[in-house]
């Protein structure tokens, strides 16, 4: 539930490490918004970096997939691109108040490299959801970079992450 000044208020009993993450401030997002591909080449979409440093690591949740216009895609992971271009800054939210997050994320980067693949998945218009359970680690300096293959030009496709910091 959520109090009078719309934070969120724990009135039950936390079964998992993700709700007790989230309402002790460490849950945040990131999505891309809509991005528009202009071909069917694997395109390099969203780019998450856990800072050298910074003392925190990524639990990656869920990514949540969605394409338009009956479009199919298949979506891949890779860990520790070779980054020439970050992209564009994309804002991460807090899904409680609490912690501020130390990652960055960024949208379009450009990589001559795309690093060791971890994971690929096809979806269409209905979108994909992946939950990793908090089971996939980004680390101080490493990062994660999500690309997309259309198998037909779309209007727009989407990514969402959720994680914990810990």
């Amino acid at each position: 539930s959520f109090d009078f000044t719309n934070n969120l208020k724990v009135t039950g009993t936390l079964s998992s490490t993700w709700e007790t993450g989230t309402a002790l401030g460490r849950g945040f997002i990131v999505t891309t918004d809509s991005v528009v591909l202009p071909n069917k080449n694997e395109t390099d979409v969203l780019l998450i970096k856990n800072p050298s440093g910074s003392g925190k690591v990524m639990r990656l949740h869920k990514l949540l997939a969605g394409a338009s216009d009956k479009t199919s895609a298949l979506m891949r992971v890779y860990r520790n691109p070779t980054i020439t271009s970050n992209g564009t800054v994309l804002s991460i939210g807090q899904l409680n108040l609490g912690s501020v997050t130390v990652m960055q994320a960024f949208k379009l980067p450009t990589a001559s490299a795309k690093g060791t693949q971890l994971d690929s998945a096809r979806f269409a218009t209905a979108g994909r959801e992946i939950d990793y359970g908090l089971g996939f680690y980004l680390n101080p300096g490493e990062s994660a970079l999500i690309t997309l293959q259309l198998d037909s030009l779309d209007s727009g496709d989407t990514f969402s992450i959720t994680w914990l910091e810990e």
